[in-house]
């Protein structure tokens, strides 16, 4: 639960990440045209030739670039806001990386207990069979016992075999 919410912060934040990018460059776009739009209207105005005359040479096109250079400011104000929220986001991104992975192993580690439980759990319930089979097998020699006294020698070796091979199982000797 809290694996998937860190997974879910993390692809909001690295969306958001994509989105700031692109607003860059977009302002970064802006900022070039704007600024080849500036030297384009500055050349065309010829400070020289502004000197000798009486009139007021392209009016608009000085209206024009006094808005432009406003507007110059205006990108280079949003650019500024965009990369120090693009540096947020990375440093979110950075903090969140370690969080991520450490919950990531604790979920593993509890799924792996878990398997391990259930394991042993099942390995409970074989040996309970298994006792129960031979406690019915002993059960079966002490009432055949005086009947059939060979049988029951028969059926108390398979008993000490069976035990032997799960003393085995366990790792224990003791039964040999």
């Amino acid at each position: 639960m809290i694996l998937s919410y860190l997974k879910e912060l993390q692809s909001e934040f690295l969306l958001e990440k994509t989105q700031i990018e692109n607003r860059i460059s977009d302002l970064k776009i802006q900022m070039k045209e704007n600024q080849e739009f500036v030297r384009v209207l500055e050349n065309e105005t010829d400070s020289s030739y502004e000197s000798f005359t009486p009139r007021e040479l392209h009016p608009k096109n000085k209206e024009k670039l006094t808005d432009l250079k406003k507007m110059e400011d205006e990108i280079n104000r949003l650019l500024l806001e965009e990369q120090e929220k693009y540096s947020d986001c990375i440093s979110k991104l950075n903090e969140l990386e370690p969080v991520l992975e450490e919950a990531a192993e604790l979920k593993r580690m509890k799924e792996k207990k878990e398997s391990t439980e259930k394991e042993l759990e099942k390995d409970r319930v074989n040996g309970t069979l298994e006792l129960m089979t031979v406690f019915q097998q002993i059960k079966l020699c002490s009432e055949i016992a005086e009947m059939d006294p060979h049988r029951c020698g028969v059926e108390l070796r398979n008993i000490v075999k069976q035990m032997e091979q799960q003393a085995e199982l366990f790792g224990s000797k003791c039964f040999t």
